[in-house]
């Protein structure tokens, strides 16, 4: 009897025990059936350059309305390598920055589709330079982990420029070496056949000074940039020395002559 009364106290439990399996069930089919996806690239490029941006093709579908996702997008070089990338909200914001930086959207339907704009971000480890990488989006939910991604597309990365060697400060054949180069030296030798300008004695100098600076001087040679011209292999006279002498000489006995006069006269 007892038996009988505890089944029967336990019947209403079934209907609502039968009610819980069929919402969780329903709950869970609604949410495998949910898909994020990349649908493409626009205009299908199969190589980007290193610093160029492109716009992603994305769709929901399924979605348990309504939904605020922030959404971002990385590349991949190859399985466990690091992402990288830059997303587009109003400026550039690298994969691995606060989620709520990234491009933010409200799902009111059931399914969407939209563009997301990224870029790869050369300056990070996970670039390997030029070559195949993969791409995909992720979205965030309300932390900084992702609540969700799409599939992988591949697509080609161009490598930056290498940097060109600078030039070499040595000088090349026709091109004029820019240091100073040091200006030849004057000679002090006149050229043949002419002499520099020395100065003369005065011509009322005395004899003695004449002589003595006549024998102090030494002799030039033909060619030399000091004293008048003389050939010394023929001995020709410098005559001109020896008529200033004569008049020089003259002159003083002319002088001692009437000054030994006019005492004599005194006298």
């Amino acid at each position: 009897l007892s038996a009988k009364i505890n089944l029967i106290t336990m019947k209403p439990a079934w209907p609502v025990f039968l009610g819980l399996i069929f919402n969780l069930y329903w709950a869970s089919s609604v949410l495998a059936a949910m898909e994020f996806k990349i649908d493409g690239i626009e205009n299908n490029p199969s190589e980007i350059n290193y610093d160029q941006s492109i716009e992603v093709l994305y769709s929901f579908s399924g979605v348990s309305f309504p939904k605020t996702y922030y959404l971002a997008g990385a590349f991949q070089k190859e399985a466990g390598s690091n992402y990288f990338g830059y997303t587009w909200n109003n400026n550039w914001y690298k994969y691995g920055d606060e989620f709520t930086n990234f491009y933010k959207i409200e799902i009111k339907e059931s399914s969407i589709s939209g563009k997301l704009k990224i870029k790869p971000d050369v300056d990070s480890s996970g670039f390997k330079g030029r070559g195949d990488y993969q791409l995909k989006l992720f979205r965030y939910c309300n932390s900084q982990n992702s609540c969700g991604d799409t599939n992988f597309i591949g697509i080609k990365i161009v490598a930056p420029p290498s940097p060109s060697p600078e030039a070499s400060p040595s000088t090349s054949l026709g091109v004029m070496d820019p240091s100073p180069s040091p200006s030849p030296s004057v000679s002090p030798s006149t050229p043949l056949g002419t002499a520099s300008p020395s100065p003369q004695p005065s011509k009322i100098a005395r004899v003695k000074d004449i002589v003595l600076l006549r024998l102090e001087t030494p002799e030039p040679v033909l060619g030399t940039a000091s004293g008048q011209p003389f050939d010394s292999a023929r001995g020709k006279p410098d005559w001109q020395l020896i008529i200033m002498l004569l008049l020089t000489g003259t002159g003083l006995l002319l002088s001692t002559a009437f000054i030994m006069i006019r005492l004599w006269r005194k006298n």
